[in-house]
């Protein structure tokens, strides 16, 4: 009796530890999206609503080197771009 509850006990543990194998394998969180296609970027990147960018940007000429700092925000219709220091 107690070695067929063992065998059961084990048998479950084997089939959890597959299922959150499995799970852990495939599961789809976050932003997955694949995109294959230049269209479906733009497209994607048209319909985003809120989004806040800081970017630096570099620029090495001949005699020197100039360093601009970039922030852009759009939240639903108002999109504002500064140049901050």
């Amino acid at each position: 009796m107690k070695r067929g509850i063992f065998v059961t006990i084990i048998f479950l543990l084997i089939i959890l530890t597959f299922f959150c194998i499995y799970y852990y394998i495939f599961q789809k969180s976050g932003n997955n999206i694949i995109i294959k296609d230049v269209n479906q970027a733009e497209s994607y990147i048209s319909n985003i609503r809120n989004y806040n960018a800081k970017v630096e940007i570099t620029v090495d000429s001949n005699k020197n080197t100039n360093i601009y700092n970039i922030e852009q925000v759009k939240e639903n219709d108002y999109k504002m771009q500064k140049r901050t220091r």
